[in-house]
Formats: C-alpha cells, structure tokens, sequence
C-alpha cells in the first residue's frame, strides 16, 4: 500500500507530459478548443514546475496556486464556451471570469492569504465547471446532434472536468483539514487526489486525439 501511495505521489507531477506531448505532435491539426485545453496542460506543466521550485526554495508554494486557480477556470471554462455553441456565450463568459477572479482576490485578503490553500477558490471553481459540464451533458441528450459520441472531443473533455472535479470536490472542501493532519494521513489522501490527477490528463490525451469534423450546432462534435 505504501509504494502504491509513494508512486501515485511521485508521478502526478509528470502527468501533463503525455497530453503535452501529443499537442504538440499534432497542433497543426488541433481546433481552437483543442488549441485552448493545450494551452491548459501547459500551463498545468509550468505551475507543476514553479511549485516545485518554490517549495524547495522558499519552503511554501501555495502563493502560486491562487493564481493558477484563476488561469485554470479562465482556460476551462474557455474550452466551454468555444466548444459547443450556446453552452456559454463569448460575453458571458467574459462576465463569469471577472466575476470569478474578483472573489478570488477577496477570499485572498479577507479569508485565506497568498500562504494558505484556496480551499474556498477551489471549491467555487470545481461547482462552477461541474454546472458546465453538466450542462453540456444535458443539451447532447436534449439536442441528439452528435452521431458519434466517442469521437467527439467536447464529450472526452466534460467527462474528464465531470469525474475530476466530483471526486475532488470534498477534498477542495476539507483541504486545509487534511494539511494540518499528520503527514501519513496527508500522503494517505492526497494519492487519492494523485490519481484524479493522472485520470484527468489521461483523458485530456483523449480529448486531444480525437479526430473532428466543424458542425454549425454543436460548434465542434
């Protein structure tokens, strides 16, 4: 059981490197959500990488996780809005952004400083994509346009944001709980969140493969 932890633990940092990859061999053919969940795993890779560095040098890397927070729900819920036409609006997309990283700033200087876990961020975040995700699930069974489910991107996507952020979203919750807790039951946990972690890039790799065809409604199946 403990080398199942040590490894979960271990490899989680790496998981951007395969989606990463596979962008990049195929970015020529990648369409502008593809292009956007791409910029997403870099994005992902590079705060993997500054969190490590800060860590090792400064001792605390949770500084940087405020601002990635931002720039994961920005980049996500991007991928909504370009992916499948009338799941959310260029202009309201633009209004929940703003909206979202003004109460990410507050929850910094009123109730979780730059040195703790954006527990509240996290949490608002993971509700806000699951409301898209369910949502986009909800107009392909109500509209039946997409012929072929498996290979549509949006599908892979959603199902990743779906399972990621459901089974994550209690962990969000008590994150500041289990940091304080002993450092086994910490390990303990945090394989669990490990895991979702490689799950979610595995089916980003899926998304990223999936060969598609432009539609008018959905935008891209």
């Amino acid at each position: 059981m403990d080398s199942v932890i040590i490894f979960l633990n271990t490899i989680s940092p790496f998981s951007p490197i395969i989606p990463f990859g596979v962008g990049l061999i195929f970015r020529r053919k990648l369409i502008q959500p593809q292009h956007t969940l791409w910029a997403m795993v870099i994005v992902g890779g590079l705060t993997e990488i500054g969190a490590r560095m800060m860590s090792h040098y400064y001792g605390n890397n949770l500084p940087l996780y405020h601002l990635y927070i931002i720039a994961e729900f920005s980049l996500l819920s991007l991928v909504f809005s370009q992916g499948y036409e009338g799941l959310l609006p260029a202009k309201h997309h633009r209004v929940l952004i703003v909206v979202f990283a003004a109460l990410a700033t507050l929850d910094i200087f009123f109730f979780q400083p730059l040195g703790s876990y954006p527990s509240h961020t996290r949490t608002l975040e993971g509700i806000l994509l699951l409301g898209l995700a369910l949502r986009y699930f909800y107009l392909v069974l109500k509209e039946l346009k997409i012929p072929h489910i498996e290979r549509s991107f949006m599908f892979w996507f959603a199902t990743a944001i779906l399972l990621y952020f459901s089974a994550n979203l209690l962990l969000f919750i008590y994150s500041n709980y289990i940091v304080g807790e002993d450092s086994r039951t910490f390990l303990e946990v945090w394989a669990i969140h490990a895991f979702l972690n490689i799950l979610l890039y595995l089916l980003y790799t899926v998304a990223l493969c999936v060969a598609l065809q432009p539609l008018k409604s959905p935008r891209f199946s």
